[in-house]
Parts: structure tokens; sequence; C-alpha cells
């Protein structure tokens, strides 16, 4: 069963569990968030996608013309979206603004990997702001600027803070613990009404020791 966090006759916005994608795949019988609100009786259409293992906030469509108007909107980068990361180290910095050029590197028999590239990748522009700085971890808000696949996964390997449980971009001997990577909240104009719509999605219950007592989802999305 996925989580509802907000439905009207146009938009569904679900809490997405880790370990199953968004959108169908070249395995016919995996399950994915999209099959799944429609096995609940639920018109669903992929906007915009979380990696497997990321977990969070997702957007889907319940009708053709609302997928239409959020992908344009989407594409105008009309929407907001922040994210949650644990990260392996300390960052030197309160805030900082990475900008680089990705692309998707694709090798037989091994998972594809984005890097970054100095031509023919697209621009990926990701704000960062530290939450909790720790010695061996700490925590993140991340202001995604564009959406490039795996980029705030690649963004934070480039600074050398790679998200705990990566296992493509951190350490290869990472522990299968999870990935430490949360879609937290999203703002974008409703396709019908044109109205901002918000909604945050409540951290998991396993990232309570990663997170201040006093975090406030209002003061870092004013901030970023």
């Amino acid at each position: 069963m996925i989580s509802i966090l907000y439905e009207d006759p146009s938009i569904l916005i679900v809490d997405k569990p880790a370990g199953m994608p968004t959108d169908a795949t070249v395995d016919p019988h995996r399950p994915s968030v999209i099959s799944c609100l429609r096995s609940q009786k639920n018109d669903a259409f992929c906007v915009h996608r979380l990696d497997k293992d990321t977990t969070g906030v997702l957007v889907v469509a319940k009708n053709k013309e609302a997928q239409t108007v959020l992908n344009r909107t989407l594409s105008n980068h009309q929407w907001r979206k922040l994210y949650l990361a644990v990260v392996r180290g300390r960052p030197e910095f309160l805030e900082y603004r990475r900008q680089s050029y990705l692309a998707v590197k694709k090798s037989q028999g091994t998972p594809h990997k984005t890097v970054e590239v100095r031509s023919g990748g697209k621009k990926a522009i990701t704000e960062f702001f530290t939450v909790v700085c720790g010695q061996d971890e700490s925590t993140l808000c991340c202001s995604l600027l564009t959406g490039r696949t795996h980029q705030v996964r690649v963004h934070c390997a480039a600074l050398g803070l790679p998200v705990l449980g990566d296992r493509i971009y951190g350490p290869t001997t990472e522990s299968p613990g999870g990935l430490f990577l949360f879609a937290w909240q999203v703002g974008f104009p409703h396709p019908v009404s044109g109205q901002t719509v918000r909604v945050i999605a409540p951290p998991p219950k396993s990232w309570c020791r990663f997170l201040p007592h006093d975090l406030s989802a209002d003061t870092l999305w004013n901030r970023a």
C-alpha cells in the first residue's frame, strides 16, 4: 500500500518507499509506484522519478492533461524540491552551490553511473545547506535547481561527502543498510488552478538520530 500525502481530482502526491522504482522497468513483474497506485484503483501517470532506493515525496498525475501541464512546469523550472541527505564526513561550509555538467556513463554488466564532464553533459545545479555537522556523518538539506539522474548523489560524492549507504558513488564497502537520501519537500503550480501546492513528507523513523529536534521545514524552505 502506497501512502498518499495529498490527493485531488488532478494529482496524487505519495510517500515513496525504499526499494521500489517509480515506474515500470524491463522486468514486467516488478512492482513500481505507478503500478501499485493503479492496483489501488487510481489513475496514475508518471511526472518525475525518484531513484529506486530514495524515499519521500513523489508527484503523480491522475490524468493525461495534468501530466502534460506538470511536465511543462517541471521543464520550465517552476518546481522547488528539497531533499535531506545524510553524508559521510564533515562539510566545511554552511551553504554551498555546486554547478557542473553531468552525463550518464553506461557500462555493460555494471550499474549505469552519472559522471561530471567538462563538455557534452547537461547542466546540474544543487544548493547545499548544512543541517547537522558531525565528525563521521553529517546531514545536508539539498535544493535541486535542476533534476538530473543521481544529481544529489554525484554532487555529494564530488564534494568528498558521499551519501550514507550509496554503494555506487560512495565506498564499495558500504553496508546494504539503505540509501540515506530523502525527498523531503516539493512545491509547484497546480496543473488546473495554478496555485502553489507544497507538500512535506515526514522523515523515516530511521533518520531520527541524524536530525535535530528543532528541524524546521519552513525555515529551510524559506532559506533555500
